[in-house]
């Protein structure tokens, strides 16, 4: 599950005139890779490009528009904003499952 948010359509200010700020975030991505491994720089991205190849399958153009990432794993959501294991909730707590 692959949720798109656009803040920059409802605050302008947090992009340049004719540009948007895009968060995506993806449900259900492993803390740990499979055999141990750990995310690294190549891992992440190759992550990243697989999920804008869905987006890109919707929305055509997608990856050309985009001028930079930020790339954020579970280790780092956990770090930075004190998500157990880099995840908002279970998937029963979100709204569509109630």
């Amino acid at each position: 599950m692959i949720e798109l948010c656009i803040p920059s359509s409802l605050d302008p200010t947090l992009a340049p005139t004719g540009c948007h700020v895009v968060s995506l975030f993806t449900q259900y991505t492993p803390y740990t890779l499979a055999g141990g491994k750990v995310w690294d720089e190549q891992k992440k991205n190759t992550y990243a490009d697989k999920v804008f190849d869905c987006i890109e399958a919707y929305a055509p153009g997608f990856k050309r528009s985009v001028l930079g990432r930020d790339i954020l794993t579970p280790q780092d959501l956990e770090r930075i904003f004190g998500l157990p294991g880099g995840e908002a909730g279970p998937c029963r707590e979100l709204r569509i499952t109630r």
